[in-house]
């Protein structure tokens, strides 16, 4: 009897308060400077909390970019192809029409490094492509396109601050440190000296977005012509003779930092919640200096020092003994040495600690469209 009243009332209030519930899908691609991957999302929204389901992932090499070339050993068509074609059958086996699905192509910081031009003649032969062969609708300009950096630093806290709950039941939002191929950029939220005011379903966060163009970890690595940075056995044109020094590489990457103005640009709350690192870098240091799972810049300078003085380890070495693939075994020093000049120039103390985590900043881009439809 007592279960039965306890049911009656229950139902009797689910009337008395209003909801809504939405279901919808979509597939976004993300063109990385390295590489193209296609999320395909049902996104289930009850009220004014949002839950993402990822029902699949693909990613491709090259990057989008590569296709200012005219020697790169793929078509464009074969490349969209692939994409799309996993894209419908992955919303095919979750019994959803492809025409029924929202659409995104946005690409990063490979694309925003070539001219407006060369990126226009890309989009261009990308929608004909799927508009020619697929069965997605209203593929045009505004669904095929270069994001900027500060839309992707947006997106990428967006995505982090529905994972850790601040979206959807207010807990304490967390700022994010995103490093990618190409560019880096950060993300918080900040009572004062904010540049974005983000609003949904009402709620209004004032935010810091910024983005470096050139200071991913492939381009900066591409840069950074310093023997210091590099393991013995490593050589170039431009460097003959590698050989590793914690304090001279620094002094190398902070000059090149320089350029930036970071600490003049970012002015990071003393008060803050915990960043989180987003992007394979965080990930892969992480795992071949064998730091605690949330580490921070002296666990950083410590282990990278244990690891890359030791004069043992040379380019053969890092190519056979960490995690990293072995074309990329030159950067295992550089990696942890660039990443702690950067938390240092963003002013983390010693013992600051930052998270790494895997996150796509396809989820939010995903919840700024939900929110903002015409974006």
């Amino acid at each position: 009897m007592k279960a039965k009243i306890i049911l009656s009332l229950i139902l009797f209030f689910l009337f008395l308060v209003p909801y809504s519930y939405a279901s919808r899908s979509a597939v976004l691609i993300d063109a990385g400077s390295s590489g193209t991957r296609v999320y395909v999302y049902r996104v289930n929204q009850f009220n004014h909390q949002y839950h993402l389901i990822e029902l699949g992932e693909k990613k491709i090499q090259p990057g989008l970019s590569a296709f200012a070339k005219a020697d790169t050993p793929i078509t464009l068509k074969a490349y969209i192809t692939q994409l799309l074609s996993y894209a419908q059958t992955t919303l095919q086996t979750n019994h959803i029409k492809p025409r029924e699905a929202s659409f995104r192509l946005a690409a990063t910081a490979g694309m925003r490094l070539l001219p407006k031009n060369t990126q226009q003649a890309i989009y261009t032969k990308v929608i004909n492509i799927i508009n020619n062969t697929h069965q997605f609708t209203h593929v045009n300009e505004s669904s095929v396109r270069t994001i900027t950096g500060q839309q992707e630093a947006l997106y990428a806290w967006l995505s982090t601050n529905l994972r850790y709950g601040y979206i959807n039941h207010h807990t304490p939002s967390h700022g994010i440190l995103e490093i990618g191929g190409a560019s880096a950029q950060i993300a918080f939220q900040t009572p004062t000296k904010s540049n974005y005011t983000y609003s949904l379903d009402g709620k209004k966060t004032k935010l810091f977005l910024h983005s470096w163009l050139g200071l991913g970890m492939n381009e900066l690595s591409r840069q950074i012509h310093d023997s210091t940075c590099y393991p013995m056995g490593y050589h170039t044109q431009k460097i003959k003779s590698a050989h590793f020094d914690f304090s001279e590489c620094q002094k190398a990457l902070k000059h090149y930092l320089s350029h930036y103005h970071i600490q003049q640009l970012v002015s990071v709350p003393k008060k803050r919640a915990r960043f989180i690192g987003i992007g394979h870098h965080f990930k892969s240091v992480l795992e071949y200096l064998h730091l605690p799972y949330k580490y921070s810049p002296a666990s950083i300078l410590l282990q990278t020092k244990l690891l890359c003085n030791n004069p043992k380890h040379t380019l053969s070495w890092f190519e056979h003994n960490t995690t990293l693939p072995k074309k990329l075994a030159w950067t295992a020093c550089i990696r942890p040495v660039y990443l702690y000049v950067l938390l240092k120039e963003l002013k983390f103390a010693d013992n600051e600690t930052i998270e790494p985590a895997h996150i796509t900043w396809t989820e939010g881009l995903l919840l700024s469209l939900l929110s903002s439809p015409s974006s």
